[in-house]
């Protein structure tokens, strides 16, 4: 479409509305891409250590709380932040050599 018109109140919406849906696009394909990032960091983690990467998986990625993740998985809270901690551990270790992904 063309450029506004300070008259025509359905044309500047209309062109609003088509900027928003582009700023939506571009955003989301950049939060996408961060998720991907996160997910393969998570998943190289439990590669190395399975519960540690599932403590990162349940709290980064599923968003639960660690109490909730020491509930489910019958685990004491000192427990779960103890594998979040390795988790970010190894996560950072992945990050400083590379990883295997382009983030």
């Amino acid at each position: 479409m063309g450029g506004s018109d300070p008259g025509n109140k359905m044309l500047n919406a209309m062109l609003s509305l088509d900027r928003a849906v582009e700023d939506l696009q571009r955003l989301s394909e950049m939060f996408a891409g961060q998720y991907r990032d996160v997910e393969e960091v998570v998943t190289e983690v439990q590669r190395s250590d399975p519960q540690a990467g599932r403590a990162l998986r349940l709290v980064y990625i599923n968003g639960l709380e660690a109490k909730d993740v020491a509930d489910s998985e019958h685990f004491a809270k000192k427990t779960v932040y103890g594998q979040l901690k390795q988790g970010l551990d190894l996560a950072y270790s992945i990050l400083c050599r590379g990883g295997d992904f382009d983030g």
